[in-house]
């Protein structure tokens, strides 16, 4: 857009299957679609994105930041890089993923005003919440995330795929406590997705039958809802941000920590799938419904509707 200046997402980890990484990708596609000048940002090739098919400019090195220009930190930041970058006349807007890191921006901060950040936005209403309720940030915007939905029916092979990265421990334990109470379900086999680029984890989801969900601490929870996308039925734990979409007819959720009620729980969904039961299909049916409500329309109207708010604004206006 003319007149208006840059959107540079800063990426601060290594280029990993993150979703936090997909997702800011993502943002960086949909607002150069818009007219927006958006780009990532990476600081050394070590972080640069590789497990994604996103095709966008990613910035490196010394870029030549104007006053114009709006930098996206995640929420992962370090609080005294964000005062240094106020000091040197950086705007700066945190983009909050999940609140459970919100500690490493913040450091002693109560708020992020304090810390000379001009906005802040969201990626989920749980995130808003807890945002707004502790006084970190006020009048948080919402863009929400987007699933993928495949464009036709998979075919299905009975298999249980599953994300462990953060449950490790967790995942041993129900993986062995469900062998051992169901010897008959002993050879259904496991595909473990960690670490897979983006498109090969789809489709080990696509040929799956069951996703055991072992969300933790999530500002919203995107395997799970993937999963629902592939059309799997899913089994585990919403990890807190997850209950932003997770319900009794989407799937066979547990509370978190239970892993004998979640070892139960796979087990309950297998035969039921074996057994054509209308009451563990339905659940696939309604995890459909539920993705639905996250298609990339909804995001980009919160996305473009945000900076085309924000970007607006005289610079000089919002500097600390």
């Amino acid at each position: 857009m003319p007149g208006l200046g840059r959107i540079i997402y800063y990426i601060t980890r290594s280029s990993g299957p993150s979703g936090g990484i997909k997702v800011l990708l993502e943002h960086v596609k949909a607002l150069r679609d818009a007219g927006f000048d958006a780009y990532a940002y990476a600081k050394n090739r070590e972080q640069t994105p590789t497990a994604f098919d996103i095709d966008v400019p990613i910035l490196s090195g010394s870029i030549g930041i104007s006053k114009q220009d709006v930098i996206i930190r995640p929420e992962t930041f370090r609080s005294e890089d964000l005062i240094a970058s106020a000091r040197g006349g950086l705007r700066q807007v945190v983009f909050v993923q999940n609140h459970y890191y919100c500690h490493h921006s913040l450091g002693s901060a109560k708020q992020y005003t304090d810390l000379g950040v001009s906005d802040v936005f969201c990626a989920s209403q749980r995130i808003k919440r807890y945002l707004e309720s502790n006084g970190i940030a006020q009048d948080v915007s919402v863009v929400p995330c987007a699933i993928e939905i495949p464009s036709s029916d998979p075919d299905k092979i009975e298999q249980i795929a599953v994300m462990p990265r953060k449950r490790p421990m967790e995942f041993d334990f129900i993986r062995h406590h469900f062998s051992l109470r169901n010897p008959d379900l002993a050879e259904v086999p496991w595909m473990v997705i960690d670490n897979l680029p983006h498109r090969r984890a789809l489709e080990a989801l696509s040929c799956s039958t069951v996703f055991l969900s072992l969300q933790r601490f999530e500002g919203f929870g995107l395997p799970a809802l993937e999963a629902m996308a592939a059309g799997c039925l899913v089994v585990g734990f919403a990890g807190d941000g997850g209950w932003d979409y997770a319900d009794t007819a989407n799937g066979l959720w547990v509370p978190d920590d239970a892993l004998e009620a979640a070892a139960d729980a796979l087990a309950t969904g297998l035969r039921g799938l074996r057994a054509g039961e209308p009451s563990i299909l339905s659940m696939i049916n309604a995890g459909r419904a539920t993705v639905s409500r996250y298609g990339p329309e909804a995001r980009e109207q919160a996305l473009i509707g945000f900076f085309g708010k924000y970007m607006a604004q005289e610079p000089s206006r919002l500097m600390p």
